[in-house]
């Protein structure tokens, strides 16, 4: 497993960054960034995200990708998602939203899924639209469940995915640091297109495969260190632990993967 080489890159340009950070800013406490519990601030910044492929034969994807938390009324742009906010009070939010979904391969960058047709990822990227409902724990500060429900509307794979997530925001300004957990279902048709084999596509060293629908689990990290009053250093590591119906696919090698972040935003 291609673990050791994303946990090592994040490493080492965490502890660069850290370093260069502390002798430009000379650490101000009075200086440091605020991030509210209960509020995510506007943001907008780069990022270079490191993603271990699931996929037999395939290596990991470095990317340079944008970093937006942006609100203004009802509504909002976070990070990975855009949408708008139907409903809120002091506890609870019920948002639509729009998401790309960047999954799946592109076959010509492996031998081994030579003869497969593209799934998303670069050539045949899909979008979702989905609702989401989060509640701020009230007498546990600083923690938020949602749960969302997704449905591709590019007629890609023509699946659903539903996930319920808990977080928790630990606040040692100037470091904040964010765990969450998650479960995820995705239905059959989901699974079976970015992870399933056609008959048509089938070897004698890559049989067909359909799977069924899958339920998957998730651990997240998120790491932020201020560097100055509008400046933020953000880094991000994800664990994503697949079920049997995925890892036990012909194309696929890992049982779990791993996908790290690390940027730079300035808060506005």
């Amino acid at each position: 497993m291609r673990l050791r080489g994303v946990v090592a890159v994040l490493l080492i340009l965490l502890s660069i960054s850290g370093v260069y950070a502390f002798d430009l800013d000379r650490y101000d406490r009075y200086s440091e960034p605020k991030i509210s519990e209960t509020e995510t601030p506007n943001m907008a910044g780069v990022a270079v995200l490191v993603h271990e492929s699931p996929y037999r034969g395939e290596s990991i994807r470095v990317t340079a990708v944008p970093i937006i938390f942006w609100e203004k009324d009802r509504l909002f742009v976070r990070a990975t998602y855009a949408g708008v906010i139907v409903a809120q009070t002091d506890e609870l939010e019920l948002n639509l939203h729009l998401a790309p979904r960047l999954m799946g391969y592109d076959a010509s960058e492996t031998g081994y899924l030579n003869g497969m047709q593209d799934r998303g990822w670069s050539k045949g990227w899909s979008l979702d639209a989905g609702t989401e409902l989060i509640w701020e724990i009230p007498k546990l500060d600083g923690a938020s469940l949602s749960v969302s429900f997704a449905s591709d509307i590019l007629d890609e794979s023509d699946g659903q995915e539903a996930r319920i997530s808990f977080s928790k925001l630990f606040d040692f300004e100037p470091f904040y640091f964010k765990p969450a957990v998650s479960v995820e279902w995705q239905s059959e048709e989901m699974v079976d297109y970015y992870y399933g084999v056609r008959s048509s596509e089938a070897t004698a060293a890559r049989p067909a495969y359909f799977p069924d629908d899958a339920i998957n689990c998730s651990v997240k990290f998120d790491f932020y260190m201020g560097l100055s009053k509008d400046w933020l250093l953000v880094s991000r590591l994800n664990f994503n632990f697949l079920n049997d119906e995925i890892s036990d696919s012909p194309i696929v090698d890992e049982e779990y993967t791993v996908t790290g972040l690390l940027g730079i935003t300035r808060m506005f």
